[in-house]
């Protein structure tokens, strides 16, 4: 994110398509209607307060709307008209909660206006979602407002249907599909909330509490992660696995299938305030990272009040990203409608363990681009300049202080550097500025440690890079491999390393980064195979900027263990596990 600014407030949920904002907002009796606005702030019209659309859709709550993919049509939620509401009925009624409403469809100019459902007063619906290419329509529909593990929120089920406009342009939804995907057994809420189609239209993204973990911390019926149901095959995959978190707005980034998505983890969310901010991650919920950072009290972003970044919607081409920034105290209040200036991130990685931030200072990343360099130069010595090839990059840490950062090796696709000392923690941008002045960037999070163990395969992975100290009970010391490499494309692998020998103590020497920062030696522990061994060293080599090394005695009771993973864990954050071999 390079910036954002406020584009109105008193706003609810919304939806974004070509130039021009759908969104709900309440009015001087707290009565949510549906607007639209122009991405520059122009244009602000109300869609439903006319007296011809109170006549079809009553005078309570309408909201929560959704551009169909043509522009010509826009999906919503519209409250029940019940005799007799008292006001805190209808604001709990509100667009956000799905309770005691019916799906509508009207047109963009809010001139007509077709019901889609008919539900009883204890049934409702949430977040309609159009797929990409128009056909489709997903939304949740409570069908009850009681479930068998005595939720607050009720029964609901997963609803997805076609979208057919007759040839007169009367829109309506056909063959409609109940669906009510589980993911462990035992009693749940079972609330399902979709977000967002994949681009090839044949998996819906959702969020729902049917997964394990209880209740967040902070109230609710959650924990609420998010799901990919594939339509066509019906295989359910869970993105996030977060017990006692929130994760919820799936929504894909504009030409291509990562998605952008709102999390509580790391947010500070407490008891009566819900924050949340926005994360990325892979289709499949691989590879997540941190896009903002609005309750990091490190960030230049930050908000005191803390903040729920809700309903991502992108601009056409993904440059745009605008959210409705609820404070989190109540849900049924408005907030305040951001619009996030987005640009293409590098990748930039721990370059032992190839994992996402966070980062820290002194630690060797790897950044993943492209015109990142016009050539490829290695530095010329272990005295790292801070230019190659008049490539350079600075690293921006949360209170404003830009340094430069030493360079190992440059090239058009990757960048590998130190992190500067005194980097301090929070979010840093880091920038990286090729020989034609062009620049790139991305926003990092830095923490006090960030352990990795270099591996033989260059990929986090495997056998690690390491050597055995033999001290004999008599006789010189020698040093002994944990790998073989034998070249020729074929991966390098772990060789036994002897143990019998009682009278011997043995000694595993691996190379790292992103360790020297620990609070004390006693902030590390390592498990070999499962069991605990004692650690001598944790620190920097001595020899190479940003280099660490780690070593663990070897006791004899490992003896014949064979391949086994190493686990290592510096004040609480884990390493990369490797592997080495005991006989």
């Amino acid at each position: 994110m390079k910036s954002w600014s406020q584009l109105l407030s008193g706003s609810g949920r919304l939806s974004w398509w070509q130039n021009t904002i759908a969104y709900d907002k309440p009015n001087a009796s707290r009565v949510y209607d549906v607007w639209t606005i122009q991405a520059d702030g122009s244009g602000d019209t109300c869609l439903t307060c006319s007296a011809a659309a109170v006549a079809v859709l009553g005078s309570l709550n309408k909201g929560n709307p959704v551009w169909d993919p043509s522009g010509k049509f826009i999906a919503f939620q519209v409250e029940m008209d019940s005799t007799g509401l008292t006001q805190a009925v209808i604001d709990a009624d509100f667009p956000g909660s799905g309770w005691s409403n019916n799906l509508w469809i009207m047109d963009a100019a809010g001139q007509n206006f077709w019901q889609i459902t008919n539900l009883p007063d204890a049934g409702g619906v949430i977040y309609p979602r159009f797929s990409p290419d128009g056909t489709k329509l997903a939304w949740g529909q409570r069908i009850s407002p009681t479930s068998l593990a005595g939720g607050i929120w009720g029964t609901w089920q997963l609803m997805v249907g076609d979208f057919v406009v007759s040839p007169s342009g009367v829109p309506s939804i056909q063959n409609i599909q109940v669906l009510t995907p589980t993911y462990t057994t035992g009693l749940q809420e079972y609330y399902y909330e979709p977000h967002a189609f994949s681009p090839d239209d044949q998996t819906v993204y959702f969020m729902s509490n049917i997964g394990p973990g209880g209740r967040p911390f902070f109230g609710g019926p959650g924990p609420m992660d998010m799901y990919a149901l594939n339509l066509a095959t019906n295989q359910l995959t869970a993105l996030t696995n977060t017990p006692d978190q929130w994760n919820e707005f799936p929504t894909v980034i504009p030409g291509g299938t990562s998605l952008v998505y709102m999390s509580t983890v790391g947010a500070g969310a407490a008891i009566g305030h819900f924050r949340g901010d926005l994360w990325v991650t892979n289709a499949d919920g691989t590879d997540r990272y941190q896009l903002t950072y609005f309750n990091d009290p490190n960030s230049p972003d930050y908000q005191p009040d803390g903040i729920v970044t809700a309903d991502p919607a992108w601009n056409a081409d993904g440059t745009q990203l605008a959210v409705y920034g609820n404070l989190g105290v109540a849900q049924a209040l408005p907030g305040t409608m951001w619009i996030l200036e987005i640009e293409p991130a590098n990748a930039t990685l721990n370059a032992a363990s190839y994992q996402r931030p966070p980062l820290a200072a002194d630690t060797i990343v790897s950044i993943f681009g492209a015109n990142l360099a016009n050539q490829t130069l290695a530095a010329p010595s272990a005295a790292l300049p801070i230019s190659l090839g008049n490539t350079t990059v600075s690293v921006m840490d949360a209170k404003g202080v830009a340094r430069p950062a030493s360079l190992y090796f440059v090239s058009p696709g990757q960048i590998n550097l130190v992190i500067p000392d005194g980097t301090g923690p929070g979010p840093a941008v880091v920038t990286v500025t090729n020989p034609e002045g062009v620049q790139s960037s991305s926003t990092v999070e830095i923490a006090s440690v960030s352990p990795a163990f270099y591996t033989m395969n260059q990929n986090g992975n495997g056998v690690v890079a390491a050597y055995v100290q033999v001290i004999p009970a008599s006789g010189p010391q020698t040093y002994e491999p944990v790998y073989s490499c034998p070249g020729g494309g074929a991966p390098c692998a772990t060789i036994p390393i002897d143990l019998s020998n009682s009278s011997d103590q043995f000694y595993l020497v691996m190379f790292g980064t992103g360790f020297r920062g620990r609070s004390s030696l006693q902030g590390v522990s390592v498990t070999i195979g499962n069991q605990s061994v004692p650690v001598s060293y944790a620190g920097a080599q001595g020899q190479y900027d940003g280099f660490d090394q780690m070593s663990v005695q070897l006791p004899n009771s490992l003896a014949g263990a064979g391949v086994v993973n190493v686990v290592a864990t510096v004040d609480g954050a884990q390493a990369n596990v490797v592997q080495i071999q005991l006989q």
